[in-house]
């Protein structure tokens, strides 16, 4: 019997992670360099080069522990993936025009770059939006353009949502160590 993820109060960040990945969201890329994805994309060994190989082992204590170090916001988005969950996301998403559509009236250079970034993750009182490139987190952080956005959120949710905005590669950095806690 299957059963619908969608429906489960309290269904966390991890949860959906894990379920984008068993379903091959188009955000996640999960490569394991020990192994090859495909043994047609790795070229075969020049001759002599076959006893050179050292083997894979599985055995933890032969493989480097990977540790992640996140700048201070990126520690501040990690203890918001640790709160956020599903239905704060829906809830965004079933008002996302409403969001665009109010921000559009205060300043339309202010929606043009807030539809640049990706809503990720929604807790009770933050908001993640993931730019592409660090300019655009500059620009969406400047107070200005912050406190519309904010204003907008706070009119339409009825409680303040603080932006807490990275780019993309932060976030990454933010996901990997969020799972490796896990």
């Amino acid at each position: 019997m299957e059963t619908n993820n969608d429906s489960h109060e309290g269904f966390t960040f991890l949860d959906q992670v894990q379920k984008d990945m068993e379903n091959g969201a188009d955000y996640i890329n999960v490569v394991d360099e020990n192994i090859p994805a495909s043994d047609g994309l790795v070229p075969p060994p020049l001759e002599g080069e076959e006893d050179n190989i050292p083997p894979v082992s599985d055995n933890p204590e032969n493989q480097e522990q990977k540790e992640i170090t996140l700048s201070d916001k990126g520690n501040r988005v990690l203890k918001i993936l640790a709160v956020a969950k599903k239905e704060y996301r829906k809830e965004y998403y079933d008002k996302q025009q409403l969001v665009h559509d109010t921000i559009k009236q205060e300043r339309m250079s202010v929606l043009a770059l807030f539809r640049e970034g990706q809503v990720l993750a929604v807790s009770d009182s933050h908001i993640v939006v993931v730019m592409g490139a660090k300019p655009q987190v500059k620009l969406l952080e400047k107070v200005s353009n912050r406190s519309i956005v904010q204003g907008v959120l706070e009119e339409i949710f009825g409680r303040p949502l603080e932006l807490a905005v990275i780019d993309t590669k932060e976030w990454e950095q933010v996901v990997e160590k969020y799972l490796l806690l896990e």
